[in-house]
């Protein structure tokens, strides 16, 4: 099958890259912005800078500091690990992933991985979000094959005469 995909790169979550790599349209969706994890790095030093065992119920500030470093080892997470742990099943996180706004999720494939970059192999969370164009190299007519080459060539700056690649 040759398909188009109608999300857009930055609305998959990246298998391999932490929280924090991830695009700012799936830090949003998670929850994980910028301002949060400062604010949070903020917090942790204000408790930090109020550790007295003399005058401080230790185990209370204890408590507080291993809540915000949890939050801000989640920043440091990867997408697989995100995924792995957002629900009991991988059906339900991928429902969880759909519903906060990602389309699905993107891995380097197979040749790709080892050196960290390359092509992507995708998983689509909605099927509506996929245009077969061709199947077994011949080319499948209708008016969503049209739409999806038309936006295509859109995106890739070309005229109605020109195929995308």
């Amino acid at each position: 099958y040759k398909v188009h995909l109608k999300p857009k790169k930055s609305e998959f979550l990246d298998w391999d890259k932490p929280l924090s790599e991830q695009s700012p349209t799936v830090r949003k969706a998670l929850g994980f912005d910028n301002v949060e994890i400062s604010r949070l790095q903020k917090k942790l030093k204000e408790l930090e800078a109020k550790i007295d065992p003399e005058t401080f119920d230790e185990s209370r500030l204890q408590r507080e500091i291993g809540a915000v470093e949890r939050k801000i080892n989640k920043w440091n997470e990867t997408g697989r690990s995100y995924y792995d742990n957002a629900a009991k099943t991988p059906q339900a996180a991928s429902k969880a992933l759909h519903a906060a706004g990602i389309k699905g999720i993107r891995y380097l494939d197979g040749q790709s991985r080892g050196k960290g970059e390359g092509s992507y192999n995708h998983v689509i969370f909605d099927d509506a979000d996929i245009t077969i164009l061709e199947e077994n190299g011949k080319p499948v007519k209708g008016k969503a094959r049209d739409e999806a080459l038309k936006q295509m060539r859109e995106e890739a700056g070309l005229g109605d005469g020109e195929t995308p690649k």
